[in-house]
C-alpha cells in the first residue's frame, strides 16, 4: 500500500495528514481505513447542491415520476421570455399540450406520442404554423429537462411536425395595402402615419410602439430600432428588439416629411405641458402627451377597425410586414439588404420564409439576362 504523511500546522500543533492509496477495488469488510489527522477538528458535512425548484422526487431518467405537464410549468417559469411570449406559450400549454399529454410521465413520453398529437391538432383544423409552434414549445421544454437530468434524450428531436407550406405566409395585394393606408390617414394623421410606416419599413408592432423621437433622424432620413414595447401582466414592458440587435434603415421622403410635421406637433405639446426631459425621450406614437406609448393591443384593435372599413377584415397588421418584404424582393432588392432592413436574424430566415418570391425574382433575372443575348 502506497501513501504519504505530511505536517498540517494550519490545523493545530502536532497535527499530521496521512494519505493512503487503497486502489479502485472496494476494501473487504473489516479492513482498516486511514485514520483522520490527529487533533484535527471534524470537517463540516458537505452541503447538497441546491435544486432549482422542488421536484416530485429525487430520482431521474427512467425512474422519475415527473410528468410532462409538470415539466411544461417548470420550464415556462424558468425560461427567459418576454411577457407577450409567456402569455402565448401559456395559452398553447393550457389549451393544447397539457390536456393531451400533461399526465404522461417523462420517462414514458415518446416521439409517437408527439406525432399523434400533431396529427390530432391538424385534424382539428389548426394551421401548420400553429402545430409547429406547439412542437417548438415541446422541444424547448424537453431540451431543458435533458439539462436538468430528468430525461436522457429529447424525444421531440425525433418527432415529425408538419412542414410549413409556402402559402401560409399571407401577403395582401398592393391595392389593398394602399386602401388601408389611405383609410387610416383619413381617420387620423398620426394613425395613418403609423400604418404607412409599418408598410414602408416592415417594422413589427412592438417596434412601432417603442419608437421614440430620439430614434428618428429626419436630417439623414434614417430610423433606428433600439427597443420595443410589449404587454406584461397588467403593464407595458420595454425590452430589447426581437433579435437583440439595434438596426437602422432608411425612410422615404414622404414618410420623413410627415414625421417632421408630427414632431412639430410633439414639440408644441411638450412646451405647453412643461414636461421634464427632452422631446427625443417622447414616443412617436402616443395616446397622450408622448410620455407613454400606445398599447400594442390597442394598435391591433384599431387596425382591425380600419381594415373592416375598407372591406378587408382578414388582413392583419403583421401582414404589412410581409407585404413590405415581398415588395422589396419583387423590386430586385438584394436579400441581405431586405433581411437587414426588417430585422431578420439572418438572410436564411428571409429566404426560408419568402422562398417563392425569391424564385420569381430569379426567373425574372434569367429572362432579363437572356434578352441581352441574340436569340
Amino acid at each position: 500500500m502506497r501513501g504519504s504523511i505530511r505536517p498540517r500546522p494550519d490545523r493545530g500543533p502536532d497535527t499530521f495528514e496521512l494519505r493512503a492509496d487503497l486502489g479502485r477495488t472496494p476494501s473487504p469488510a473489516g479492513a482498516a481505513r486511514s485514520p483522520a489527522p490527529t487533533g484535527a477538528p471534524a470537517a463540516p458535512p458537505r452541503p447538497r447542491s441546491p435544486r432549482w425548484s422542488p421536484t416530485p422526487n429525487d430520482r431521474r431518467h427512467r425512474t422519475t415520476e415527473a410528468t410532462f405537464g409538470w415539466l411544461l410549468d417548470r420550464w415556462l417559469d424558468h425560461a427567459e421570455l418576454s411577457p407577450t411570449t409567456v402569455r402565448g406559450y401559456r395559452s398553447y400549454i393550457d389549451r393544447r399540450l397539457a390536456p393531451a399529454l400533461g399526465q404522461v410521465r417523462l420517462r414514458d413520453l415518446t416521439a409517437l406520442h408527439l406525432d399523434e398529437l400533431y396529427q390530432r391538432l391538424g385534424a382539428e383544423g389548426l394551421a401548420r404554423a400553429t402545430v409547429r409552434q406547439c412542437h417548438s414549445i415541446v422541444r424547448r421544454a424537453l431540451g431543458q429537462a435533458l439539462k436538468w437530468g430528468y430525461v436522457d434524450r429529447n424525444v421531440a428531436t425525433m418527432a415529425s411536425p408538419p412542414a410549413l407550406s409556402r402559402d401560409e405566409t399571407v401577403v395582401p395585394d398592393a391595392p389593398v395595402v394602399a386602401a388601408i393606408v389611405e383609410a387610416a390617414e383619413t381617420d387620423d394623421e398620426a394613425w395613418g402615419l403609423l400604418v404607412r410606416t409599418a408598410a414602408v419599413t416592415g417594422m413589427r408592432r412592438a417596434e412601432l410602439c417603442g419608437l421614440r423621437w430620439g430614434d428618428v433622424d429626419l436630417e439623414t432620413a434614417v430610423a433606428t430600432v433600439r427597443s420595443t414595447v410589449v404587454a406584461g401582466d397588467g403593464e407595458l414592458v420595454t425590452k430589447a428588439p426581437k433579435t437583440r440587435q439595434v438596426r437602422r434603415f432608411a425612410l422615404d421622403n414622404v414618410t420623413v416629411a410627415r414625421l417632421g410635421l408630427l414632431r412639430l406637433a410633439a414639440v408644441e405639446v411638450f412646451a405647453a405641458a412643461e414636461l421634464d426631459g427632452q422631446v427625443d425621450d417622447l414616443y412617436v406614437w402616443s395616446p397622450g402627451d408622448g410620455t407613454r406609448p400606445w398599447h400594442p393591443d390597442s394598435v391591433s384593435h384599431k387596425f382591425k377597425r380600419t381594415c373592416r372599413a375598407v372591406g378587408a377584415p382578414e388582413v392583419k397588421l403583421h401582414e404589412l410586414r410581409h407585404w413590405s418584404v415581398t415588395a422589396a424582393l419583387d423590386a430586385g432588392i438584394p436579400v441581405p439588404t431586405v433581411s437587414s432592413r426588417v430585422g431578420h436574424s439572418s438572410s436564411a430566415v428571409t429566404l426560408g420564409t419568402y422562398a417563392h418570391r425569391v424564385e420569381e425574382s430569379d426567373r425574372q433575372a434569367a429572362a432579363l439576362i437572356a434578352r441581352q443575348l441574340p436569340t
